[in-house]
């Protein structure tokens, strides 16, 4: 078949084309993976500051569930612990930090775990509240 320009409709791509088309093509994608590669790193961030903070949280209720009264107690007494990989495979520690609220039978408990992202520096997550 032969167009009104006079080509022939069978001559396909030629080589210029091609190689425009693939450069566009691989601009594209290097913006896909790097969109990807922030997106991922974004979620695991996400889950680690999840995690850290459902470690704090049982820390902080099981110093709740003794009462004022009973702090401190072997299992809730101010000082740094490290808890190993428990934050999908990052290593953790966590900080306790009891403090008796002058004249008063109130207990000021915090509760930090702090751990490293890869390629980053150290993150944490502080709970704090008072014990009666």
């Amino acid at each position: 078949m032969t167009f009104p320009n006079g080509k022939n409709s069978d001559q396909g791509f030629s080589l210029v084309e091609s190689l425009i088309a693939i450069i566009i093509l691989g601009i594209v994608m290097t913006g896909s993976m790097a969109f990807y590669t922030f997106a991922n790193a974004q979620y695991y961030h996400g889950l680690h500051h999840q995690t850290a903070t459902w470690l704090a949280d049982s820390q902080m209720e099981t110093c709740k569930s003794l009462g004022a009264s009973a702090l401190p107690a072997a299992n809730c007494q101010s000082g740094t612990t490290s808890l190993g990989a428990v934050i999908q495979g990052l290593t953790a520690s966590q900080t306790l930090l009891l403090t008796q609220v002058s004249g008063t039978t109130y207990y000021d408990v915090k509760v930090t775990i702090t751990w490293t992202e890869p390629k980053e520096a150290s993150r944490s997550v502080v709970l704090e509240t008072y014990i009666n």
